[in-house]
């Protein structure tokens, strides 16, 4: 009985190794990384929401790379708020055999690329690059590997840990759940980020194929991203948020963790309002979404 529970469990392994063995490349096109960025602003709180998009191709020291860029910004809060001009991110070239991804910032005809992704690194491994340009005097490491279900096939996930934060993951072929482009220390002052969702070739990768991941561009209420969908209160909260559906449709609400697991779903009536107990999730970041039949929003809640 023993000799066949190992071999069992020999062949489960062998399977899951399968199933990650597979390298999902970084896009070089049609795709979007949708951002959410908190500030606490002296308690008039800046939220920021923003879209990172491949638009196009360059030559920089003989090398092939894709064109960054942020189509608009909208921002709420500390006397800033209304829609604000795109801009270019910078550049970004995959060197796929080495599971590699680099990046050339936009700043003062910058040509020297930096590392952006390593996805070879294991547990023990230091992080080194451009995210972490802002924490020299930390040594982030890979503290953790497994596995996540994305869209029918596994991708590796990456797990770190900073000395002031829960947890930190990227994802590969996505990147950070920070953001695309975001620091991994932003430090005790700096804004809080999050990557809202990740769409590829017209199909939601991240968090969940169910929501509307559309492109901020501010055109019309971040293209679909209405942010005066919902109110939640407090924030950061304890065990009960309080959420408010400001409009005549019913809305689907989602509360995802800081992974992308669903800890919490249900729907939300038109022009009403519920409290959702959350006592039994742990202190950290969770990611709210709302969605309707032509709307959707998103907002970061922090338990405490």
């Amino acid at each position: 009985m023993k000799r066949i529970f190992f071999f069992l469990l020999f062949i489960i392994s062998i399977s899951v190794e399968a199933q990650t063995s597979v390298y999902h490349p970084f896009p070089d096109s049609n795709a979007a990384w949708n951002i959410y960025l908190y500030w606490g602003c002296f308690g008039n709180p800046l939220e920021k929401y923003y879209s990172y998009t491949i638009n196009g191709d360059t030559i920089i020291n003989g090398n092939n790379y894709h064109k960054l860029s942020v189509p608009a910004v909208i921002m709420t809060g500390c006397s800033s708020g209304g829609v604000y001009p795109g801009y270019s991110a910078g550049y970004i070239r995959q060197d796929i055999s080495n599971k590699k991804v680099f990046f050339v910032p936009p700043l003062n005809n910058d040509t020297v690329e930096q590392l952006l992704y390593d996805f070879n690194l294991v547990v023990g491994d230091t992080v080194k690059g451009y995210l972490v340009y802002l924490c020299p005097s930390d040594v982030i490491t890979i503290i953790a590997m497994d596995s996540v279900l994305i869209n029918g096939t596994f991708r590796k996930r990456w797990e770190t840990t900073p000395s002031w934060l829960n947890g930190y993951y990227f994802i590969e072929g996505i990147g950070s759940l920070y953001g695309l482009l975001e620091s991994i220390c932003p430090g005790v002052e700096s804004p809080n980020t999050s990557l809202t969702c990740f769409k590829q070739n017209g199909l939601t990768l991240y968090p969940d194929s169910s929501i509307n991941c559309n492109l901020i561009d501010g055109i019309i209420n971040i293209s679909g991203d209405d942010i005066s969908l919902i109110e939640i209160s407090p924030n950061p909260f304890h065990n009960f948020i309080n959420i408010k559906n400001n409009q005549a449709k019913e809305l689907s609400i989602t509360i995802f963790s800081s992974i992308g697991e669903v800890v919490h779903r249900t729907t939300l009536m038109k022009d009403a309002a519920t409290a959702i107990n959350l006592s039994g999730l742990a202190a950290g970041i969770y990611l709210v979404t709302a969605q309707s039949d032509k709307n959707f929003t998103s907002r970061k809640i922090i338990k405490q």
